[in-house]
């Protein structure tokens, strides 16, 4: 890869995320779409369905740069270790409800229009977080994951140039 075109870890693991929960909105929605129809009831339309695993998605979309930026803060290195448990712990959490919460928000005001009735919002903003929990802390932990990948791959990349160079002085 050119010098010049070397995009920053950051915007690499932004397009990673985001690619990877468009590429898993679409392939919910083609297995909904071409797979056997949902439980019957008012809210078993194939509308909603898309419509509430995008704004699953979406929610995720805006909060991974939030993930990001956590991961980039609280690395887990043997000085800050207990630090960065706490703070994923506890942040992470917190992660996960925002996005729990941005998305029931985002489904609560196209719920009419799709001829869907929610009697309380924040009941379904409960049921979400129960229901969701460990669903969506995995994903915050797989952000983190992969922030901390790209973080010791660049690390150990940069180790390798100082080391060439190093040799090259000293040959």
């Amino acid at each position: 890869m050119r010098e010049w075109f070397r995009p920053s870890p950051r915007l690499l693991l932004i397009s990673v995320v985001v690619g990877v929960s468009t590429a898993t909105f679409a392939w919910y929605g083609a297995r909904l779409m071409l797979g056997p129809p949902l439980r019957p009831g008012p809210s078993s339309t194939y509308r909603w369905f898309l419509y509430s695993t995008l704004a699953f998605w979406l929610a995720w979309g805006v909060m991974s740069p939030v993930a990001i930026r956590m991961a980039e803060r609280y690395r887990f290195t043997a000085k800050q270790r207990r630090r960065a448990v706490i703070a994923h712990a506890v942040g992470g959490l917190l992660v996960v409800w925002t996005q729990t919460a941005l998305a029931v928000g985002a489904r609560v005001p196209g719920a009419p229009w799709l001829g869907v009735e929610i009697a309380s919002p924040y009941r379904s903003l409960m049921v979400g977080l129960l229901q969701d929990l460990d669903w969506n802390y995995m994903i915050y932990l797989c952000i983190v994951g992969l922030s901390h990948a790209v973080y010791f791959h660049r690390q150990a990349q940069d180790r390798a140039v100082r080391e060439s160079q190093l040799e090259a002085r000293l040959a």
